[in-house]
């Protein structure tokens, strides 16, 4: 069976499209830069990178990769290399970029734009590239699936064979070298009364929204409402001891505690779960 690729939920297969190749392990050079130290061994390191034992991540800047398919179509090639052309060009900024390589994993990415078939037999064939500028993270497909903190049972709606726990706190294991950045979904008991939610430290506050649930996304750095996705970040505070934070909440690697304060009938955190 030929491999294919998901280009923001479109699969290119049903457009011919068959993946003869793409690289197994892209991964991104960080940036980084040295001085030398006069009278000492070594070179300093310029450009803040950092290991934080804490939680084992790496600071400094990692720029995004270039991630190329070698493609082909074997019938109808003419007609079907408009419609990727239409389908890749249609949809700007970035993306979410599947194949069945990897089928547990996405990348987010961008198409370059570049776009140079080269056509056989009478031009009902082509050979041919699809390459895009992507995120350096790999994101896991087992990071959507959501978990789950409840008051009680019966307060909001959750799929069958969700990930539940009942009661004020539960353990979130991040099995991955990497910290995540989560969207957390919260449930207040009541509008009117201020609801809390504490994980990774951070305590998050959503007072007097006017949704059923706040969704903040961690990656995003944005709070929206009821699944609307109208900007409610008024309603939404984060404070670490007792000082307002603007740093979101992460799931480091290993042990994280999600805990349920008053006013909150029930939490939902999609992980994120990525690596290089």
């Amino acid at each position: 069976m030929a491999d294919t690729i998901i280009f923001d939920g479109v699969d290119l297969s049903a457009y011919g499209v068959r993946v003869s190749n793409r690289e197994a392990l892209e991964i991104a050079k960080r940036s980084q830069s040295f001085a030398a130290r006069p009278g000492r061994t070594g070179d300093a390191l310029l450009d803040g990178t950092y290991v934080s034992s804490q939680d084992r991540t790496v600071g400094g800047t990692v720029p995004n990769i270039t991630l190329t398919y070698q493609c082909s179509i074997s019938t109808g090639a003419e007609e079907q290399l408009r419609e990727i052309r239409d389908i890749l060009g249609s949809r700007p900024g970035y993306r979410r970029i599947q194949d069945s390589i990897f089928p547990g994993e996405y990348r987010m990415g961008v198409w370059d734009g570049a776009f140079s078939p080269k056509a056989s037999m009478g031009r009902r064939a082509a050979n041919f590239e699809i390459s895009f500028r992507c995120l350096p993270q790999r994101f896991l497909t087992s990071g959507e699936e959501p978990k789950y903190l409840l008051r009680s049972s019966g307060v909001i709606y959750v799929p069958t064979g969700a990930d539940v726990s009942y009661g004020g706190t539960r353990v979130i294991q991040n099995p991955y070298r990497t910290t995540a950045l989560p969207k957390i979904r919260i449930w207040p008991t009541d509008s009117s009364l201020p609801a809390h939610v504490t994980i990774d430290g951070a305590e998050i506050t959503v007072s007097g929204a006017p949704y059923e649930s706040v969704l903040v996304d961690c990656e995003a750095g944005i709070c929206t409402g009821g699944g609307t996705g109208a900007a409610c970040g008024a309603y939404v505070s984060i404070t670490r001891e007792g000082e307002i934070s603007y740093d979101f909440p992460k799931l480091r690697p290993g042990t994280n505690t999600l805990t349920l304060g008053t006013g909150c009938k029930a939490v939902e955190v999609t992980p994120n779960w990525w690596r290089w």
